[in-house]
């Protein structure tokens, strides 16, 4: 049953049309679920098989980030993508490894998966028709078992929904050109500057979120842009931080902020100072970072224990953008009676007779998820 309920929760994220970049961080997530795992990754390939983005759950440090995004040498293919090419020409999409003696000893090993805890991992290669989009990554610790047949063939069930799900053409979907707000995630996190804009400390948490702020896509050539990029954004932060400031200094006003939208999703970036004398040569400057998604992904997220058939899930979402029961059923395929029945099933669960209540109700139930999970995790992430 819980399968169930997550291979549609999968399926519905893949078919909103808001891009494989927005919906990657929720996608991996339902992934791990899935199948148990201790953290994911995905990356995106070109034709030739070269990669052209990546996301991942956890941060590398700065070596192993220029392991992972180094130039390939003259004399030898990069070895990650060197098995990633034998494992996409193999039949059988998804593949498993559990780390020996002789792999511990390798560059993969030691700049890669021992940062990330891994022992055991699961691959599987996400294609459109034949050709290669990209490969998924699940990772678990030595204390957990590797994984089996059964782990393989969940993963390879949602295969499909993900080379859908990664299609950049917005608006393809029913809801994704309906939706323009968004809504914190529990992904923060804070770092400091000097009152010039220079870092004098970036969390791995920090630094992370700010590689999606500064960069649409994250590959070998743009990794290397990103510090100019980082460095800007923080001067413009603290010049307006200072302006604000310097003018007003007797008066509260809000920090400063700045929002970057791309296709990771909204990045919303607030400046204010560590010190009462914000005049001090010294003064230290603090920044929270925020990503923020699309409400409509927040609202899949949210049905996903409501125990709701697929159906029902669209007309939730199409609900919650104020359709009438007859766009609904039109949207859907179905008669209005039909539609009239899953709009009255999907009330009784949320105990509501109120079409104007589903929206509020059901992201209410999000952000109380999100808050349960913070104060169980003290801490900024």
């Amino acid at each position: 049953m819980k399968n169930t309920a997550l291979l549609a929760h999968i399926r519905q994220l893949c078919c909103l049309g808001l891009g494989g970049r927005a919906i990657m961080p929720a996608l991996l997530k339902a992934a791990r679920e899935l199948v148990p795992s201790d953290s994911a990754e995905f990356f995106w390939v070109d034709a030739r098989g070269e990669m052209t983005n990546h996301y991942a759950e956890r941060t590398l440090p700065a070596d192993a980030m220029q392991f992972y995004f180094r130039q390939p040498d003259a004399a030898a293919e990069h070895p990650l993508f060197a098995s990633f090419r034998t494992r996409a020409a193999q039949p059988d999409p998804v593949t498993t490894l559990s780390v020996t003696d002789t792999f511990r000893r390798s560059d993969h090993y030691r700049t890669v998966m021992q940062h990330f805890g891994a022992e055991h991992a699961l691959y599987c290669i996400v294609r459109e028709r034949d050709r290669p989009l990209g490969q998924l990554s699940l990772y678990r610790g030595g204390k957990r078992a590797p994984f089996g047949g059964g782990d393989r063939t969940a993963i390879a069930a949602i295969a499909g929904y993900i080379a859908h799900g990664l299609d950049e053409s917005f608006g393809a979907g029913k809801h994704a050109a309906a939706d323009e707000t968004w809504r914190d995630t529990d992904h923060q996190a804070m770092l400091t500057l000097e009152r010039d804009g220079t870092l004098r400390h970036c969390s791995s948490a920090a630094r992370r979120l700010l590689l999606y702020v500064t960069l649409d896509s994250v590959n070998r050539g743009t990794v290397a842009q990103q510090e100019a990029a980082i460095t800007g954004l923080m001067r413009e932060l603290a010049a307006q931080l200072t302006a604000v400031f310097g003018e007003r200094d007797d008066v509260a006003v809000p920090p400063p902020s700045l929002h970057v939208t791309n296709r990771w999703g909204r990045f919303v970036l607030r400046a204010h100072w560590l010190t009462d004398d914000v005049h001090d040569t010294g003064a230290l400057i603090g920044v929270q970072i925020r990503r923020q998604e699309p409400t409509v992904l927040r609202l899949s997220q949210a049905m996903q224990g409501l125990g709701l058939s697929p159906q029902q899930r669209e007309v939730g979402l199409m609900l919650a953008q104020g359709k009438s029961n007859p766009e609904i059923a039109g949207a859907l395929g179905v008669t209005l009676n039909t539609a009239n029945y899953h709009v009255k099933q999907l009330f009784a669960k949320l105990n509501t007779h109120e079409r104007t209540e589903v929206a509020p109700k059901l992201l209410g139930m999000c952000d109380a998820l999100m808050h349960a999970r913070a104060s169980q995790q003290p801490g900024v992430r």
